[in-house]
């Protein structure tokens, strides 16, 4: 395998420097989401392309629809917009950790509990709990976030292990403007609800930056609910030239809260205490006739559980990619990826107290890929990366794509792709079932799908199906039991989006997904629909959303039926004057009665109030 990174290094100066020796330098993109009028997406390969052109299915939220998120983090925004996708709520603030978690994100069926099937991306840096290999629902807040991209189903080709159900993608703030700023934000609510930000930013010459400080925190809707956290971030940026830029972003957030149990069977004190930093440096380069990044990464976590779990893990490595335009129509992309994840952890409700010992692994791998245009109306893509996951076999990770626009309005598109996601470090070394001896997981995504788009109306339609083998299961009779690779699934299904702009002040949107997720029936809903109405006009604005899930399940195998639910939200807001901002939310108004996850009840209805204040 070192012939392969040497193989891979090789290739990458070579583009590298391809792209540096040109003369003629264009501006950066990075202060626009559109090109030529159209939307643009980074997370599907890695450069800004217009959405039309990605053969994979890609849902991107603007700044606009951030700001005015029903939602109280990045991922209920995603539930809320992006069709296909669900979370798992129980409660007013806080998703939490272990084995009664919320906050798991399935694409199209693809997530799994732990949420090891979705990968997460800040800035393109893999967020990955280094032992259970999940993501940390709770650090995502919507303060500081640019823009959101979603790739429903597998992007291993470009990202690797995890991005097997999908991507999610969170940018945070680089378009800022001269001068400075301070920003204020302040909510309450019921049951004690609040909410606070500040974040001062600025921009002057080469030099842009953000720092910002959070605190939330509720009672909860039920006894022993209560959460409350606290974050801080900073992002350094600066263009050295119109070609090369230097970023460095540092974020940590600490978070505590009770799991209050289900109806059926309440928790005495399930406490939970959490702290998660991280921090990335880059090197980014852009010219017209390609662009890269070099980029440094680590993501660390301090966990205590009431039950005597205490750990230390890390996600630590690498990032360097580079593309290029070598003729009209062409973007070839390599890239090398590395990272290496682990822990320690013991148990000190034990007496003596038990040490689980420090257990890491790595993995790395080169990728390919190239989209060429022909005949001024189809747009061809492949790709493929070799993947060595720790002392197993190299996983060969392949994708093909095909984009055909009929004309301005209408466009078709095919994607196949795989996806695979390997074993962690708790199914590796951890606890009774744990294997040193199972092999990734994997999956194929077959996908159709057809656009229609003008500047008033636009539709998004797909059907695909998934399939998945390989998949690790406990298999066996306790106290003989182990993970092995035995399990497999296929998943069929249709989603529906459509987006219409009357006039300029009135927005609709409607999202509805079929799924057929087989036995794998564990909050996935066979049927989802979401519907939003928006108006804004002048300094006044008002959105109303609904939400309808059905066909839902506790359990997989059709296990434990959940009743079919109808939620509404709204949201109001008015601009006093440039400076201050008023904003009022009721969730749930018609005080419907439900449950997301088995035995735990969501909020009736609730109200909250807040502002937002800015200075210059």
């Amino acid at each position: 395998m070192k012939r392969i990174a040497v193989l891979s290094g090789l290739i990458l100066l070579i583009l590298t420097g391809y792209t540096s020796s040109f003369s003629q330098i264009v501006k950066s993109q990075e202060d626009t989401l559109v090109v030529k009028g159209r939307e643009v997406s980074v997370i599907a390969s890695k450069y800004a392309a217009p959405r039309g052109d990605i053969s994979a299915s890609v849902h991107i939220i603007n700044e606009e629809e951030i700001s005015n998120s029903i939602g109280n983090s990045v991922l209920e925004l995603i539930d809320e917009k992006v069709t296909g996708v669900t979370l798992t709520q129980k409660g007013v603030l806080g998703y939490g950790i272990a084995a009664n978690a919320a906050g798991v994100v399935n694409i199209r069926g693809v997530g799994g509990k732990p949420n090891t099937g979705v990968l997460v991306l800040v800035d393109g840096r893999p967020d990955i709990m280094g032992i259970f290999g999940h993501p940390i629902s709770d650090v995502y807040p919507l303060e500081n976030v640019e823009k959101v991209e979603v790739i429903k189903g597998p992007a291993s080709v470009l990202y690797g292990t995890n991005a097997m159900g999908g991507v999610i993608n969170i940018i945070t703030k680089k378009n800022i403007k001269e001068g400075f700023k301070n920003i204020i934000t302040a909510e309450y609510g019921s049951f004690s609800t609040y909410r606070t930000k500040y974040t001062n930013e600025g921009r002057f010459d080469k030099f842009k930056y953000f720092i910002s400080a959070g605190a939330d925190g509720t009672d909860g809707h039920r006894e022993k609910a209560n959460y409350k956290s606290q974050s801080y971030s900073a992002k350094l940026m600066y263009n050295f030239s119109e070609q090369w830029e230097l970023s460095v972003m540092s974020s940590s957030t600490k978070f505590e809260m009770n799991d209050p149990g289900t109806v059926s069977n309440p928790a005495a004190d399930d406490w939970y205490d959490v702290k998660r930093s991280w921090f990335d440096f880059s090197i980014l380069n852009r010219t017209k006739y390609g662009s890269g990044e070099f980029k440094l990464h680590a993501n660390t976590g301090h966990h205590e559980i009431y039950d005597g779990w205490r750990s230390n893990d890390k996600t630590y490595g690498f990032i360097f990619y580079q593309h290029i335009k070598p003729f009209v129509g062409t973007t070839i992309t390599a890239g090398f990826d590395y990272k290496k994840i682990g822990g320690d952890a013991r148990d000190v409700s034990k007496v003596p107290e038990y040490n689980y010992g420090k257990n890491y692994e790595y993995q790395y791998g080169p990728y390919f890929h190239i989209q060429q245009a022909l005949l001024n109306s189809i747009i061809a893509s492949a790709g493929v990366r070799v993947e060595k996951i720790y002392n197993r076999k190299n996983e060969i990770v392949p994708k093909i794509g095909l984009v055909c626009h009929i004309d301005d309005k209408n466009s078709f598109k095919v994607n196949i792709s795989k996806g695979f996601r390997a074993p962690t470090i708790r199914e590796l070394y951890l606890f009774p079932p744990s294997n040193t001896e199972i092999d990734p997981e994997e999956m194929w995504n077959y996908e159709l799908g057809y656009t229609f788009n003008t500047k008033k109306f636009r539709i998004n339609s797909s059907i695909f199906t998934m399939k998945g083998t390989n998949l690790i299961r406990v298999t066996g009779q306790f106290p003989n039991v182990a993970f092995r690779n035995t399990g497999e699934f296929t998943h069929n299904g249709v989603e529906l989006s459509v987006i219409v702009n009357p006039v300029e002040s009135i927005s609709l949107s409607a999202g509805y997904c079929w799924l057929d997720s087989n036995d794998q029936t564990q909050y996935n809903p066979g049927n989802k629909i979401n519907l939003s109405l928006r108006y804004h006009k002048d300094d006044f604005g008002w959105e109303l959303f609904s939400q309808s899930l059905w066909d839902r399940y506790g359990s997989d195998f059709a296990q434990n039926r959940l009743d079919q639910f109808i939620v509404l939200d709204s949201r109001v807001s008015y601009n006093i004057n440039e400076y201050l901002t008023l904003i009022g939310k009721i969730n749930n108004i018609t005080d419907e009665e439900y449950q997301i996850m088995a035995g735990y009840p969501m909020p009736g209805r609730s109200f909250s109030m807040g502002v937002k204040l800015l200075t210059k």
